[in-house]
């Protein structure tokens, strides 16, 4: 092999390698401008992330122009296609809605934790699914935190393949369920997670509320999909129980979580604070997240 060889060979080794060691973020967006725009400045200065695509699910006017940094993928209306395959450029992805926002900090250590098993998915929000179609949404927050699953709507790493996964012709007919009553891919994407064998379930991480916050991003008058298609969740997960039975295990104990805080994870009863709660920027915990980011809106519309 001459030296010229060599050299590119290098090249392509060294490239491949950072290729990997970066995250692409995927995050959906409908009717919610303000909190697009602070999801894009967090994300676009953080140096672990290479790439955001923006699920485009505007239904007037055509989606901003691409750049280097953000591709806006024109999606069908159809809530499925939030996991819709696609190029990625790396291995990891990390998926939110566009209301929850994490710091880069905490992308950093739900990353560097997926790294150690690539098999594995690496949430943030907690949650226990009942075969009668109900959930305690902040049960897994306290003691004794009991958890069967994660949404990883609201925050999560996981290697690209996964949205192949979801859209394999074994989960066509669920994804025809959640697209109808606009809910529960995120529960679908649970009972994926444990029924298929190629995924090594989900590793649960409690943040502090400074790398936390879910703020409230109604505008011009358009609730958000949560509060419009609520009453539909319960039926959805019944369905989806009847459709694959019940492959969840209930987990409990602050040792099958990994704290982000030493101070909580040398404590014994903390409180997971990642809690999926609606706050205005202006109060707890978004007020201890907006301290540390600039790009914060001052008001939520």
């Amino acid at each position: 092999m001459s030296r010229s060889q060599s050299f590119m060979l290098l090249f392509l080794v060294v490239a491949l390698q950072s290729c990997d060691a970066q995250v692409s973020v995927v995050v959906s967006s409908f009717k919610q401008k303000r909190c697009l725009e602070w999801q894009i400045d967090i994300f676009s200065s953080c140096p672990i992330v290479s790439h955001i695509h923006v699920n485009w699910f505007e239904p007037n006017g055509p989606a901003p122009n691409n750049t280097n940094k953000i591709t806006y993928d024109v999606l069908p209306d159809l809530i499925s296609h939030r996991f819709f395959p696609r190029k990625f450029r790396t291995q990891a992805l990390f998926t939110t809605d566009v209301d929850v926002f994490t710091s880069c900090s905490a992308l950093k250590i739900a990353y560097e934790t997926w790294l150690r098993d690539k098999r594995a998915v690496v949430a943030f929000h907690p949650r226990n699914l009942r075969t009668n179609g109900t959930e305690t949404w902040d049960e897994g927050y306290y003691y004794p935190y009991r958890h069967n699953t994660a949404y990883v709507t609201k925050g999560a790493v996981m290697h690209r393949k996964l949205f192949k996964i979801f859209f394999s012709k074994e989960y066509e007919e669920a994804r025809r369920l959640v697209d109808r009553h606009v809910t529960g891919e995120d529960m679908l994407f649970s009972f994926m997670m444990e029924l298929d064998h190629r995924i090594r379930g989900v590793k649960v991480i409690c943040l502090e509320w400074k790398h936390a916050c879910h703020v409230d991003c109604i505008q011009n008058s358009v609730l958000p999909l949560g509060l419009r298609t609520h009453s539909f969740r319960v039926p959805v997960l019944r369905q989806l129980f009847q459709m694959f039975g019940n492959p969840f295990i209930e987990y409990s104990g602050k040792e099958q979580y990994v704290w982000a805080s030493d101070r909580d994870a040398e404590a014994p009863d903390p409180v997971c604070r990642s809690i999926n709660k609606v706050y205005g920027p202006n109060t707890p915990p978004c007020k201890e997240f907006c301290s540390t980011s600039p790009a914060c809106p001052h008001h939520s519309t």
